[in-house]
């Protein structure tokens, strides 16, 4: 799972990003990011992966879609939502996000070292 689980998930959300999509996809591949991550006791990065899945939610389909209630506390508890704890082995505390928004976040968020380069 090291590097072409995140590395697709990566990889399919540049595309649909930079091409100006904003629908259904994003949320598929944030929802599996959010999984994944947490999966592994990343709870830092899937509360992000759940914050931009609201802001994706409530882009596609207004504040009032019917799952935009659940991601808001999957965002404020993300623990709680995690379907299988799979390892500790990327364990990082809920509090222990980057504070510079960018391309190091990004780099950060999706467990690249640099651009095209997984942990």
């Amino acid at each position: 799972m090291r590097g072409g689980t995140c590395g697709t998930r990566t990889t399919c959300y540049q595309f649909f990003r930079k091409g100006g999509y904003q629908d259904s996809r994003i949320n598929k591949i944030l929802t599996e990011a959010f999984q994944i991550v947490g999966g592994h006791g990343d709870l830092a990065r899937a509360r992000i992966f759940a914050g931009r899945y609201l802001e994706a939610q409530k882009a596609c389909y207004g504040g009032d879609a019917d799952d935009v209630e659940k991601w808001e506390e999957m965002f404020r508890s993300p623990l709680d939502y995690i379907e299988e704890l799979l390892s500790d082995k990327w364990h990082n505390p809920i509090d222990q996000i980057p504070k510079d928004p960018g391309t190091e976040m990004e780099a950060w968020l999706w467990r690249r070292k640099a651009p095209g380069e997984l942990y």
